[in-house]
């Protein structure tokens, strides 16, 4: 069984990863524990119990973390995910969420891994922030996690936010270099390797069907307002998986077809590089993922994720 912290800021793209783990064999999750970025704190953990409802179902644990990031001001995505993270789907009414743990999250992310040593592994696909908090809190905890898994970062090729930075580094870069240089392994999904995964509406409504289902309405809805987000982008109606990617290669590593260990600088100095990240010869080895194997990738995420 692989043992999973989910970190999130619970916009449209956190949501398909988190069905996707859900959805996954062997995976027990653990906790999900919440961040600002996407969308506010509370939105995010307010989104957590929709996407568990869609689900239909439950986690061990549910957590906040932080509202801000260690250093800068709070930035947000609500133009690409909606001002409800989810795309509108909260137009409908709210359900009603589970009971949070009296916890904050990186308390939670250190007391798991100290409960199980060397057995957790940690999905960051929102800011780093609570890891960050959690490891300067309990370092010792902090080193019992088995792995770290970004999704962060621009490492070859430009940003999404700035031509220097992708959104969650951007949004916390001092926490991302905190993580970098834990010494726990850490393996990184920039943008280099998730601008290559794209979910299209035609696919998504092929694996869909006539479907009338209140999941499909739910994928329909957050994913239609991507879709139309990053239609620019992509030339036509389709989202980047960024978080889904990340996901995937967390639980099945042998998705990623190309990889490089490097040492993965943080530009932490208000600039317009701010957030940048760089590959170089000294620091903490990650391993960064460039390429992964999107023939089994793409029709696995729709398995999952439209279940």
């Amino acid at each position: 069984m692989q043992r999973i912290i989910i970190d999130t800021d619970a916009g449209v793209d956190d949501a398909l990863a988190i069905l996707y783990l859900l959805a996954s064999p062997g995976v027990r999750i653990e906790a999900i524990t919440t961040v600002f970025g996407n969308v506010d704190l509370s939105t995010a953990t307010a989104n957590i119990a929709e996407i568990l409802t869609v689900a239909g179902a439950s986690v061990p644990m549910i957590a906040r973390g932080a509202d801000g990031p260690l250093a800068g001001q709070r930035v947000d995505a609500a133009e690409v995910h909606g001002d409800d993270g989810l795309g509108g789907w909260t137009r409908r009414g709210r359900v009603s969420g589970p009971a949070l743990d009296p916890l904050p999250a990186p308390v939670v992310i250190t007391r798991l891994a100290r409960h199980y040593p060397d057995q957790i592994d940690l999905l960051l696909i929102g800011p780093a922030t609570n890891a960050a908090i959690a490891r300067l809190l309990d370092p010792e905890g902090f080193a019992l996690l088995r792995r770290i898994v970004i999704m962060g970062g621009a490492v070859f090729g430009p940003g999404n936010v700035t031509p220097a930075a992708e959104f969650n580094v951007f949004c916390d870069p001092w926490a991302t270099r905190h993580v970098l240089d834990s010494g726990i392994p850490v393996v990184m999904v920039p943008l280099d390797a998730t601008r290559k995964a794209v979910l299209t509406r035609k696919a998504l409504e092929g694996a869909l069907a006539s479907r009338s289902d209140v999941r499909a309405a739910f994928l329909r809805t957050i994913c239609g307002h991507v879709f139309r987000a990053d239609r620019g982008a992509l030339g036509e109606d389709g989202l980047f998986l960024h978080d889904p990617l990340a996901a995937a290669l967390l639980v099945d590593t042998g998705l990623a077809t190309a990889t490089r260990n490097v040492g993965v600088a943080v530009e932490t100095t208000p600039s317009e590089g701010w957030g940048r990240t760089t590959a170089v010869s000294s620091g903490a080895p990650a391993t960064v993922v460039l390429e992964s194997d999107l023939a089994r990738f793409l029709p696995q995420l729709l398995d999952r994720v439209c279940q």
